[in-house]
């Protein structure tokens, strides 16, 4: 028999260990698997490595059929859009590298031959809003955002930013959005008068 395994008869129960050691036994354990999962984790990778956890071939190339999902964030505002276009013709056999750098504002977040989607923020209102502000010449104007990612001029108020008071210059300076042209115009009418 050997003499560091307890004696056992023979359809006994086996040997428990006591409280503090079972603890101590179920704690080594736990640190061994965690220690064990931040090896894992924390193993280098390289791109190729990556492409392959993630379903993606570094080398796919964009079909001519491919759609691009925009998503565009407004930072003055807060509102968000999406805009699906189809890939336009030059950029259609294009690695997702090639396409990052002619999207360079975007964050590409999906990357397949036949889809893409990508984000970005503006600061500039979305097109739910109709924008006050200076033109280049000092002139308020109204401005509409129609294509989400740039403002159009829609006409001019006649009224010179430069004889507004101060407080007023600094917030229209960045543009100030509202829900109609008529809000707009209203709002300029009561401060100028």
């Amino acid at each position: 028999m050997d003499k560091h395994r307890p004696f056992r008869k023979s359809g006994s129960s086996p040997a428990r260990l006591p409280d503090g050691k079972r603890a101590i036994a179920a704690l080594s354990a736990l640190l061994t698997g965690i220690a064990v999962m931040l090896a894992v984790s924390l193993t280098p990778r390289n791109a190729q490595d990556d492409a392959a956890l993630t379903g993606m071939d570094a080398a796919a190339r964009l079909q001519a059929d491919c759609e691009i999902i925009q998503q565009m964030y407004y930072t003055p505002c807060g509102h968000s859009m999406t805009r699906r276009q189809t890939l336009p013709p030059e950029l259609a056999g294009k690695t997702r590298s090639e396409l990052e750098g002619v999207y360079d504002l975007w964050q590409v977040t999906s990357f397949s031959p036949s889809s893409v989607e990508m984000t970005a923020s503006f600061d500039l209102y979305c097109p739910q809003h109709v924008v006050l502000r200076p033109d280049d010449s000092g002139i308020l104007c109204l401005w509409a955002n129609h294509y989400g990612d740039a403002l159009m001029l829609l006409s001019e108020t006649g009224s010179r930013m430069a004889d507004l008071p101060d407080a007023y210059q600094e917030m229209l300076l960045p543009g100030m959005g509202f829900a109609t042209r008529e809000e707009a115009e209203k709002w300029l009418e009561n401060i100028d008068s």
